[in-house]
């Protein structure tokens, strides 16, 4: 993994959070290696020692999903170790937001999808999507036994671009008008509200920021959707939608083992068109996406007739 500068004298920096939780929670790095490991996101035990010495500081970038099960697995509120990681610098200009919606799902509406979102951004006073972006987001999906979708966790490092930001919106666009299919939604380490637009497809879920972005400073947020069994749609897909260009967009899908499917399409949206392929699992059960450099698109998998586990 890639490392950054280190923290300049006299400040708290990351070596000093990491060595002080280590202490507190008495844990050994080998332990912690073993655990990342088994989380998916396995750190060497070398780095995990220079991180720890402050010989070298962590690249939120490359590292922020490790840093998160870091900051869980020490019990630290969530952000805590990822701030200490990224030194404020320069913001990247972005291009403007686009939202590549599906055409059946945007035909329903009384507006254009940008319109609906700008009207939102008004009403509820947040953040105009220009103003930040998505610089990362890493995505995992699990699939019921039905093969529905039935949890979905994002992680995404946000940046501010320019004014200040303090308020976001995460969008979730639901099938039907009032279908009441997104369940439970958790925002780790922030306040948040819910709201619904006037056609009852959008659902908007509010959150909050205990200290406002300046240009150039970036916050983790992590978002957890749980959907009861019968609130599940029966559309057998999950989509990222990116609405600046990010440098990296992570999909992880987990299949129920008692009931895997026969075809899984990945499809890939752009402006301009829609590219579809053909997929297989990368494990008995699972399988991922990965692209850089990407957006604005919508990214997405969707599956089709089951295949029943052996008995």
């Amino acid at each position: 993994m890639g490392d950054g500068e280190l923290g300049l004298p006299g400040t708290r920096t990351f070596a000093d959070a990491f060595a002080d939780a280590i202490a507190r929670r008495d844990v050994t790095l080998s332990a912690l290696r073993t655990r990342l490991e088994d989380r998916g996101n396995p750190v060497s035990l070398a780095t995990l020692s220079s991180w720890r010495s402050g010989t070298r500081t962590p690249d939120v970038q490359r590292s922020w999903a490790a840093l998160s099960d870091l900051e869980d697995l020490l019990q630290l509120p969530a952000g805590d170790l990822v701030r200490l990681t990224a030194p404020r610098r320069a913001p990247t200009n972005a291009t403007p937001a686009r939202f590549l919606f599906d055409e059946a799902r945007a035909a329903g509406l009384d507006m254009r999808i940008d319109d609906v979102v700008s009207e939102l951004i008004r009403v509820l006073e947040l953040a105009p999507q220009d103003a930040f972006r998505e610089l990362s987001i890493q995505r995992i999906i699990d699939v019921d036994e039905n093969l529905l979708v039935a949890r979905e966790v994002t992680y995404s490092v946000v940046e501010c671009v320019t004014g200040e930001v303090s308020r976001f919106g995460w969008l979730k666009f639901s099938d039907e008008p009032q279908f009441d299919g997104i369940g439970q939604i958790t925002l780790d380490g922030h306040a948040s509200e819910h709201h619904v637009d006037p056609s009852g497809r959008i659902h908007v879920t509010v959150f909050e920021l205990e200290e406002p972005l300046a240009p150039g400073e970036t916050t983790l947020l992590a978002v957890r959707q749980d959907i009861p069994v019968e609130q599940r749609s029966q559309r057998r897909e999950t989509v990222t939608h990116v609405h600046h260009p990010a440098q990296k967009v992570v999909s992880w899908i987990r299949f129920d083992p008692r009931n895997v499917p026969e075809r899984i399409e990945e499809f890939d949206r752009t402006e301009t068109a829609e590219h579809m392929t053909l997929r297989v699992l990368d494990t008995p059960t699972s399988l991922h996406q990965v692209r850089w450099d990407y957006g604005p698109g919508a990214l997405g998998l969707r599956w089709g007739d089951p295949q029943p586990a052996d008995d």
